[in-house]
């Protein structure tokens, strides 16, 4: 389940092995009506990030393309970061689009997702490989989602003044413990 109301990132490795087929879904949300993010969206060889305010609205609020062209047969790694109104797409660690929804102040359920179909006889499949899809339940930092692009994940503490500090993390997973200090 994802909490579209709250902050979040998701992030995915694709390849696409058709580029001549249209609207390939990487991830859905379960109604379709909350978040989508494509390839190929109206054959464009772009990714496309649609989103809605869910089940019972059933239209986008919003719909926005990245602005490189997707080859296939290549890895590329799609990261979607939302943070408060705030939606960022990243392409291979570099910000790719963004858009601000207000309406997203109104997201209040949980949603399920799908990843590579919105459901089995829609024909909007992705065809190739998909690979580490993960979700945080808050926004990555933009030094976060490069290091995803850069290397393998490796969650721990990453704030170097923490106790627990994890010098082979790459992304931080809140377990940062700090000293206490008393006072008088």
């Amino acid at each position: 389940m994802i909490d579209l109301a709250s902050d979040f990132t998701i992030s995915i490795w694709m390849n696409s092995l058709d580029t001549a087929q249209s609207s390939q879904t990487l991830f859905n949300t379960i109604e379709h009506t909350g978040i989508a993010v494509n390839y190929n969206y109206n054959s464009q060889h772009k990714l496309g990030l649609l989103i809605g305010a869910g089940p019972t609205e059933g239209l986008w609020d919003a719909v926005i393309y990245g602005e490189s062209n997707i080859e296939g047969s290549i890895w590329y790694n799609i990261t979607l970061v939302k943070s408060g109104v705030n939606y960022n797409l990243y392409l291979d660690g570099n910000l790719e689009s963004s858009i601000v929804v207000n309406n997203s102040t109104n997201y209040n359920y949980n949603a399920g997702f799908e990843i590579g179909s919105i459901h089995l006889h829609s024909g909007e499949y992705f065809d190739g490989d998909l690979d580490d899809f993960a979700i945080w339940g808050r926004a990555l930092s933009n030094l976060e989602i490069q290091r995803i692009f850069d290397s393998e994940v490796i969650e721990g503490c990453t704030h170097p003044n923490a106790t627990n500090y994890d010098e082979s993390a790459n992304v931080d997973d809140g377990s940062c413990e700090y000293e206490t200090v008393q006072i008088g």
